[in-house]
């Protein structure tokens, strides 16, 4: 029996064994996959929670200063403040603030109530807000605070702290007044009954209760099948109608409670009856020769939350000209466009609309799907004018942003005294300031034709904004503006002028790329460097004599299309550590100096611990941001290019404090983004406020500069600080309709501050004279992008704009060039500028401090000046 099943037997112990075993393998393989799962996120999860977030800084712009005592019950200007130089009055009726300059006499106004000025010139403040619609209302203090007298003023320390109060009164809204639906007995009584009664008894007036039936017949139809009549507009009826409406109202005795009694009728819900309010503190003192404004954004009071205060026109009238005032014939508006740009007072046109930027292009994130209408930035927070009988009498003054540039804005009006074409008599130049964001996001995409959107707002902005005036008696120059913002800078931060030549050449060499190559068919990309270090070498050795600052781009990580910046590995196809450390060696024994580029916001590549989902900035749809090239045909990002995510603000500490144990060896470094870029991060999870973020962007600034020398990408004025070098600098603006000539305002605020480069000579349009000039007129240093090898092997890619960079066919051009400014500066024997000026269309005479100038004509033609004739693109050193 036992025998004879054995083979059964055997069979089934050894089909159990197989299962046992079987399980067993299958066990060991789901743990080994498992530990291999495991392992491989710790590795992955190792550098990404390592990259760690920073709190955001909050500012501290929830209070007001302390008032001292009520000002009431005055007639005329009451003086709130005295200094040697100043005094300022406020007006209790008008709200006026009236800065006096004692030595000259000149008189600085913050409102204009003469002749001809309509509520706007009357306001001290101009604000925006969006209703409980959704839609931007507009509102001036004079109509909706001074009529009504619903203001506080009080002196403080140094000036006067006033409270307006802004409210429209009574509701606006239509439904908070008239029924939905009412009973068609209601109806004879309430409205037509009634209104026959107040007409008879003379309380209307005939024909205003003529339109007001008109009205009542426009907007109510009946409805036979329950007896009723009922309102015919499903939204708003027009606003003639609705106001009209509102007014019956109140004329025929239609109470909240009667309106209550026939809406519950038919099942018609009321809203609380709400109106707009808003509470706004501005604080006005004198500082020495200054004139100072405050608004602490924190300590505004909204009455309803259904209401959005957005934006603020801070004296939006102050040192205004009219046009028709034979004192303001002649002048100017300064705006900070590019270089700077001038605008002629009294030259409105109607075809040209009023110029409006924001100061950081703080609504870069609302619209950086489309290319800027605008061809340069803007990097000085000021503003200003001069007026007078003629250009030898013109005052002024120059307004800067000292606090809240972040979100603030610039708008200037020029005036006509021929009012008959729609213009207006006054030119003004102001600030603005967002103290709250919006967006009206596409639903389907920004280049979708489905124009479907939903609206996204930020928080309130709690933060001190601050405007500075600056005040010019007669005689006032651009050059006396810049100088004086020059002298600010230098009094805020510290920096200490020097006026020796640094540099006779700046390149930037092109290192490291991100190529996309073949093999057999099938593509991949590579690090290609464009210039090794040893082939930079070369280049520095055949400049020899030539004092250069470089910008080797492309020199650290994987290249110019730089992973998230954590360590300070050299990009590998330039060269090993040793040949940088000898490169940078060789740069110093020349007598010049070596800058890496290193980005710390860009990141082109996933990778490092960077997680687009988790680190990227966010913009207004709630989405990664991600920036691409711009196709310059239709205006559009071109999705074949170069594209790039953005860090938050809150991880941006944790990258740099990652960075630099790493670069010890590494003494100076070219940040392109930091000081250059308009940051802030929206994402509903953890947003980060513009201001938050630029006190963020200054903290690593600082940390940088402590340990390093850094060169600036076109950097923000207020950031110079932290750099020993400046590149980019346009001596240009957007050439806006309205503008009548552009200057050299920004580098004659620089002279001295730091030294700065021109756009690169060889990828420009202009001729290489127009660079040469440029450093003859304000001590600039010519820059040149080059490449060691042959271009040609980027004819396809997104690089192509590089094919004027090969060094072999620049060299000629660049020593010509340096030679030609070197020659021009040593005849000058200074750089220290003492004075500019405009002498004749495209004409500009610079005088330098040991009291030779120099005129330099920018116009293709000969140019005739000072009693000298200048060649086209050419100068003349005088003295």
């Amino acid at each position: 029996m036992l025998t004879k099943n054995m083979p059964r037997v055997f069979h089934r112990l050894l089909s159990a064994a197989g299962r046992f075993f079987s399980r067993r393998r299958r066990l060991k393989i789901t743990a080994a996959v498992l530990i291999m799962v495991l392992l491989c996120g710790g590795i992955w999860a190792e550098p990404v929670l390592s990259i760690r977030a920073e709190t955001a800084p909050v500012s501290g712009g929830a209070k007001a200063a302390p008032a001292l005592e009520k000002i009431s019950g005055a007639q005329g200007d009451v003086k709130v403040a005295e200094t040697e130089t100043r005094e300022l009055y406020v007006n209790e009726q008008t709200l006026n603030l009236r800065v006096v300059d004692k030595k000259t006499g000149c008189v600085f106004n913050a409102v204009d109530t003469g002749e001809g000025a309509s509520d706007d010139e009357k306001s001290l403040l101009i604000l925006n807000y969006l209703g409980k619609d959704n839609k931007a209302y507009s509102w001036n203090s004079w109509k909706y605070c001074n009529e009504s007298k619903n203001y506080t003023i009080s002196r403080m320390e140094n000036g006067v702290r006033i409270v307006l109060h802004l409210t429209q009164g009574d509701s606006t809204n239509l439904d908070d007044y008239m029924p939905k639906r009412i009973s068609a007995e209601r109806y004879r009584t309430c409205f037509l009954e009634a209104l026959e009664t107040k007409t008879a008894d003379g309380s209307i007036p005939a024909e205003d209760a003529e339109q007001y039936k008109m009205i009542l017949e426009t907007v109510y139809q009946k409805d036979d099948s329950n007896d009723s009549y009922y309102n015919i507009f499903v939204g708003d009826p027009p606003l003639n109608a609705a106001t009209g409406l509102i007014a019956f109202s109140k004329a025929v005795g239609y109470t909240r409670s009667m309106l209550e009694k026939d809406s519950a009728q038919y099942g018609n819900k009321l809203t609380d009856a709400a109106a707009a309010s808003f509470d706004v503190t501005l604080e006005a003192t004198l500082d020495g020769d200054d004139f100072s404004v405050q608004i602490p954004t924190g300590a505004i009071v909204t009455g309803d939350d259904q209401f959005c205060l957005q934006k603020l026109c801070v004296l939006p009238n102050f040192g205004l000209a009219r046009a028709t005032d034979p004192n303001c014939a002649a002048g100017w508006i300064f705006v900070p466009d590019g270089s700077g740009a001038l605008m002629k007072l009294n030259s409105y046109s109607a075809g040209v609309s009023d110029y409006g930027r924001q100061l950081r292009d703080s609504d870069y994130y609302n619209n950086y799907y489309f290319k800027s209408n605008y061809a340069e930035n803007i990097t000085m927070p000021v503003f200003g004018m001069a007026r007078g009988k003629d250009d030898a009498s013109l005052s002024g003054f120059l307004g800067i942003v000292e606090e809240g540039a972040a979100t603030a804005g610039i708008e200037a009006k020029l005036g006509t005294a021929g009012t008959e074409k729609g213009g207006r008599i006054f030119n003004k130049v102001y600030s603005t300031v967002d103290v709250m964001q919006y967006s009206n996001v596409k639903v389907s995409g920004p280049y979708s034709t489905d124009n479907t959107r939903y609206l996204v707002l930020t928080d309130p902005l709690k933060f001190h904004y601050r405007v500075r005036y600056k005040l010019f008696g007669p005689g006032v120059s651009y050059y006396a503006m810049a100088k004086a913002y020059r002298q600010y800078l230098i009094d805020t931060t510290g920096i200490q002028p020097s006026y020796q030549r640094s540099a006779d050449l700046y390149l930037e060499a092109i290192g490291t790329l991100d190529l996309q190559k073949r093999f057999l068919g099938v593509p991949y990309n590579t690090h290609y460097s464009m210039t090794t270090c040893s082939e930079l070498t070369r280049i520095l050795e055949r400049l020899k004599g030539c004092k250069t600052v470089v910008n080797y781009s492309g020199s650290l990580g994987g290249g110019k299309n730089q992973r998230l910046l954590r360590d300070a590995a050299p990009a590998s196809a330039n060269g090993s550590r040793s040949e940088l450390t000898d490169l940078i060696n060789l740069s110093e024994k020349l007598g010049g100096q070596m800058f890496l580029e290193a980005d710390f916001s860009r990141v082109y590549d996933s990778g490092n611990g960077f997680v687009k989902r988790i680190h990227s900035v966010y913009g207004y749809d709630n989405k990664p941001v991600r920036i691409y090239r711009y196709d310059d045909r239709n205006g559009r990002f071109d999705p074949s290019g170069l594209n790039y995510s953005r860090l938050s603000p809150k991880y941006l500490s944790s990258v740099v404090d990652s960075f630099l144990p790493g670069s010890t060896d590494l003494p100076n470094l070219f940040i392109g983004d930091l000081a250059a870029d308009f940051y802030a991060d929206y994402s509903s999870g953890g947003s980060v406020t513009p201001q938050a973020a630029d006190a963020m962007v200054v903290k690593n600034l600082a940390k940088l500069a402590r340990s390093k020398k850094i060169a600036l990408e076109n950097p923000f004025m207020d950031k110079i600080r932290y750099g020993s070098f400046a590149a980019d600098i346009s001596r240009e603006s957007s050439n806006y309709a309205g503008f009548s000539v552009s200057i050299p305002f920004r580098q004659l605020v620089m002279n001295g501050l730091i030294p700065y480069s021109t756009e690169s000579v060889n990828m420009s349009s202009h001729a290489p004279a127009y660079y040469v000039l440029q450093a003859v007129e304000l001590g600039a240093v010519p820059k040149f992008t080059v490449t060691y090898k042959n271009v040609d092997v980027l004819k396809y890619t997104p690089y192509s704009y590089l094919y004027a960079a090969q060094f072999d066919n620049l060299e000629q051009e660049i020593s010509e060039v340096v030679e030609q400014c070197r020659q021009a500066l040593d005849a000058i024997g200074s750089t220290e500028i003492v004075g500019s000026s405009m002498v004749g269309s495209s004409v500009f005479r610079t005088d330098y401090a040991n009291g030779k100038s120099v005129l330099v004509n920018y116009s293709e033609q000969k140019a005739a000046a000072d009693g000298l004739t200048l060649p086209p693109l050419g100068y003349r050193i005088v003295g």
